[in-house]
Formats: structure tokens, sequence, C-alpha cells
């Protein structure tokens, strides 16, 4: 193999219509002088200093004999292999290229891998920061959990190991958590996870027949009609799970009000698309009022955007900021001061006082929970009534900032399309809408083979995030075209 060189798959047009390219050499790996364990920490390490991509088609790498005209310009000619990122890349380009290139097999393949999950790491990283700022913390930020944490529990996740089955930190299994058990699906449900997920970091495979078990279901019904900072408030200075607490509480951190509290951010903004007029905002504005809870109110905003990651903030950030390159909007009434930072979540609460935030207490078989926030969006409902107007008008409203498919993934989004258009706007993941996406959606699995209905929401979710939403009601899903108004959807 001759030297490598990453490109994106424009550059790779450019070079096959215009027959030259210039590289940047700084960024030219040799082989020749390389080990193939050097050569595969290089690409990995050139992959870090490009821009993040999604998709495996956004970049290629190519071989190539070093014989560069003034030392920069690359001709086709010296071209000698062409390798996909993953077989299902090689397999879109043999479709979308011309039939005479010959592609050949994605060698670095495990090395992409490696480079979606170290991206997926630094965005958890920016997205504490990220849902931070947009929450207004008073404070400057800080991380409270070491990088070692963080890794830990998304490969935990990731690698679908559940908290039961090791042995570990509580911050690691607080964050790789489902919850499995059928625990009540109210605010007081997270406690119930919190005494699972304590149980978990001491080896133990359930809470169940200890004496905070005990406690809350003997408290079940009185528990059950209140708010949850009076449940945390309650639990907190009672003396009967005070040996609980006290293990939960160092330097003066309630670890366990921390725990519950992201627990319940994580539940309400799971199938959320922004923070707006969410439980999120309600109960980060009434903790934001209590000062002696600033610091657990603080470390649950951190973990919830270390979880989320920064793709599931970063729209509300950008319209918080109001970045240069937005649109102007048309001058307005001028707003009033805030009187407190974290105000600015809460006033857009009061806007709609008919959110539910019912949420289901079972887990799916693959571990993701499955919650349930149900919200007014519009365009939501479609009626028969001018129904290719109201489509076409759907697909104007939606996000003014997604990117564009190509390939095999173009194909299949226009086929979901369709089905969305002939089903007048939505429809229900089931049955022969079930069988048809397992069809439609196999060549974007990694193994060709869709088996359960989470596999489709988990697909649709991961490819078409920003112009098509799956909302979860009960143990149903729903597909919809993403509208204006649905600023985080899958996200």
């Amino acid at each position: 193999m001759n030297n490598l060189y990453i490109l994106t798959k424009q550059e790779f047009t450019s070079l096959y219509r215009f027959g030259q390219i210039p590289l940047n050499l700084n960024k030219v790996i040799e082989t020749v002088t390389n080990s193939k364990e050097e050569a595969e920490t290089k690409v990995f390490e050139v992959f870090m200093s490009l821009p993040y991509f999604v998709g495996d088609e956004e970049y290629l790498i190519i071989s190539f004999e070093n014989n560069l005209i003034n030392k920069i310009w690359l001709e086709i000619e010296n071209v000698s292999e062409i390798i996909p990122l993953t077989k299902a890349a090689k397999n879109s380009y043999q479709m979308k290229f011309d039939s005479k290139l010959d592609f050949a097999e994605p060698y670095f393949e495990n090395i992409v891998r490696k480079v979606e999950e170290e991206t997926d790491i630094q965005e958890m990283y920016r997205g504490a920061k990220a849902f931070w700022n947009l929450c207004k913390v008073d404070e400057e930020y800080q991380d409270f959990l070491q990088n070692s944490v963080i890794k830990t529990a998304y490969f935990k996740r990731v690698n679908g190991i559940k908290s039961s089955d090791f042995t570990e930190d509580f911050f690691i299994h607080l964050l790789a958590y489902d919850r499995y058990e059928f625990f009540p699906n109210t605010d007081l449900g997270f406690f119930y996870d919190l005494g699972e997920i304590f149980a978990h970091s001491k080896g133990a495979p359930s809470f169940k027949g200890s004496g905070f078990y005990h406690y809350l279901d003997k408290n079940k019904e009185d528990f059950a009609q209140k708010s949850f900072l009076e449940i945390s408030e309650i639990i907190s200075n009672s003396q009967d799970v005070v040996k609980f607490t006290q293990q939960l509480t160092a330097d003066n951190l309630k670890k366990y009000i921390v725990a519950a509290m992201f627990l319940k951010f994580k539940a309400d903004l799971a199938d959320r698309d922004t923070i707006k007029r969410s439980e999120t905002g309600k109960l980060i504005s009434e903790f934001g009022k209590i000062e002696k809870y600033d610091k657990e109110l603080n470390f649950a905003i951190y973990l919830t955007g270390t979880f989320f990651g920064y793709k599931k903030f970063y729209d509300d950030l950008y319209d918080l900021a109001g970045l240069k390159i937005f649109k102007k909007k048309p001058k307005s009434t001028p707003k009033k001061k805030e009187a407190h930072s974290k105000d600015l979540i809460s006033s857009e609460v009061k806007e709609d006082s008919t959110v539910s935030n019912e949420t289901t207490e079972q887990q799916t078989h693959s571990g993701i929970k499955e919650t349930i926030v149900e919200s007014k969006k519009e365009g939501e409902k479609i009626t028969n009534e001018n129904q290719h107007e109201q489509m076409a008008d759907l697909k104007e409203k939606s996000q003014p900032n997604v990117r564009n498919y190509s390939g095999i993934q173009n194909q299949i989004f226009e086929s979901l399309m369709n089905i969305l258009e002939e089903s007048k706007g939505t429809f229900e993941i089931k049955t022969d809408k079930l069988n048809t996406l397992k069809k439609i959606l196999a060549p974007l699995s990694i193994d060709k083979k869709l088996s359960k209905k989470d596999d489709i929401v988990k697909i649709i979710k991961e490819k078409f995030n920003d112009k098509i939403i799956v909302e979860g009601k009960g143990k149903k899903y729903y597909v919809r075209i993403k509208t204006e108004g649905d600023l985080f959807a899958n996200a």
C-alpha cells in the first residue's frame, strides 16, 4: 500500500471530474515507513483533525503513488486504490459512481468506528457546556465528573451492558442505567430508580428488600400526591432513610437529589424537541429558587447535557445566542428583564399549561428507556381535506438548516416520504407498515436485518432526525414530518 489520504466525497468527485486535486501535505499518511498499527494510528489522528461527520459517505480514503506535480497536485492516474469507510458506504458508492470504478474493501472500518465513538464522547463533553449555558447557570461552568467516568458509562451503553451487570462508580451506573422494573410512572418512580442504581453500584442485583425500598413502598400512596420537589424534601429530612441518604452525601452534595433530578430531566427530554414549555424547565426554575440546592441542580444540569450531548441542544442554544448568520427578526416590543437568570426557562413553561408529563415505566427489550411526553406541536394532525397542500406546507416548514441526503440514504428518505404522504402525514409503526419499513431501512442496518420495532425507531432517529420525527405514546410509535416548531425531535 502506498501513501494514504483522506478526502471528502466532494473532493473525490472533483478529482474524478478534473483529473487532479491539491493535497494538504500535512495530512498525507505514509505507509512505506510505517507499520500497520502506526498507519492506523495516523489515520485516526488525521480523522480527528478533520470536521466531524455524520454518515459513512462523507469521506473516502485513497491510496496513491508518491508522484505529485509541483509537490502538491495529485493526478488521478497515480491513485491506486479507493477505500470506503464502511461496507454500507461501498455498496452505496457502487450504485452512485461510475460502474467502472473498483472500490476496495473498507480496511479501516474498525478505525472509523473508533472515530465515531470518540466523536460521540466529545459531543457529550460539549453537550454539558451547551446545556449549562442554555440554562443560564449563574456560576462558571465546571466539570463535575472525570472524563474516564463519562467514557466508561458511554461504552457500557453502546455495548448494551445493563447497570445490573457490572459494579462501578455510582455515577457510571447513573449514566448507564435504564429502567427494567415496574416502578411507579409518577415522580416517585425516579426515587425507585435511584435505589436500584445505588444497589447496582454496590454489586447487588436490586434494591428490593432494602430499607429504602420498604420506605418508598410504605409511603407510596402519600408520595403519589406530592410534587417532585416535595418528595425530595421529605426524603432529605427523613430519619427513616438517613442511613441511605448519608451514603449518597459527600462534601455537602446530596447525590441522591442529583440523581433523581437527572433521571426526571432525562425522562422528560428524551422525546422532546426543546426545553421550552417542558417539565425540565419548570423544575429547574423551582429548584433554582432554593439556594440550598444550587449545587445539586447544577450537577443535574451538567449530567443532563452530558447524557444527551451537543446535538440535543445546539438549535435552542443558537436561538439563545442569536447567531450573526441568522436572519434578522422583525423588531418587537422590548421584553422585560428577567429577575432571575433561570427564569428564562420558567417563562417558557407558562406559555403552555396543557403539557402532559406522563411517562411510561417499562423499558424496551433493547434497554432504551421509552419516555413519552405529549405536547402540542404544529402540523401534528393532518386532515383528509387538502391533504397534498398540507403535506407540501409541512415540508416547507421543516427545519431550514437540515442536511441533504445522498445515495441510498436519499432513496430511503424518498420512500419514507411517499409512505407519509399516502398515510396523510402520519402513521403508526405496526403490522404492514412495520414489515414495509424493515425492507426499506435494511440497507442502513449494520447486519442488514431488522428484527424489532425498536431497530426501526433507532435507525429513523439516527439517520433522518432532522426531517422526520418518531414519537412514542405508550408502547406505540408514530412517524411524522418534522416541522418548524420541532426544534430537537429525535435528537
